[in-house]
């Protein structure tokens, strides 16, 4: 259940102005309180980046008299849970709790490894099929090497003459899926019409 930016700039906006949302900052946290009480606590609560967005759009800042943080840490509250609320300021606590007690399942974006270690097995991955499709292209040049075209529709020319089968027969499914077998690549030298074997 992946949430995008958007969706949480929209949260922002519906939210009022006194809540604050995880994605705000400390400096941010600090506006929202009076003047006496922001020269008090900014100092204490701990300037971060907020990188499980997905996870922090189920949650709120405080309302009313609940605790904004603890130990320096801006607390961010459920949703979901009336009374009593849930709070946490680590986001796998959140994820853990939006799990148990909601049946939500929220997975965040990779970290920068993940993400670079995902590129690299794409590259493999593109490289093993690029190889795999040379290959292949290598087998079909080959069996497509060994057929000598004009040997064989001399002897389907004969065949025709000497057990009397009619011009046709090059166009019977059975006849072309035998040749299909033996070699696959006879496909491209097999016709539809009984006049090219008489050419």
């Amino acid at each position: 259940m992946d949430v995008s930016v958007s969706s949480l700039a929209q949260s922002s906006a519906t939210s009022s102005s006194s809540s604050v949302l995880p994605s705000d900052s400390a400096s941010q946290f600090a506006s929202t309180l009076s003047e006496p009480e922001a020269s008090s606590t900014e100092h204490t609560v701990k300037r971060r980046k907020l990188r499980a967005i997905a996870t922090w759009d189920h949650f709120r800042g405080a309302q009313g008299d609940e605790p904004r943080a603890i130990s320096g840490n801006l607390l961010h509250y459920c949703k979901r849970c009336r009374n009593p609320s849930w709070s946490a300021h680590i986001s796998s606590n959140a994820r853990y709790h939006l799990k148990k007690a909601h049946h939500i399942f929220v997975r965040e974006d990779s970290s920068s490894q993940n993400k670079r270690q995902l590129a690299i097995e794409n590259a493999f991955a593109r490289t093993t099929a690029r190889q795999l499709q040379q290959v292949r292209e290598h087998e079909r040049n080959t069996l497509r090497s060994v057929i000598n075209v004009d040997a064989f529709r001399e002897a389907q020319m004969l065949l025709s003459a000497h057990r009397h089968l009619p011009l046709n027969f090059v166009t019977w499914p059975e006849y072309q899926a035998l040749l299909t077998a033996v070699n696959p690549a006879v496909q491209e030298f097999l016709t539809d019409s009984g006049n090219t074997v008489a050419r």
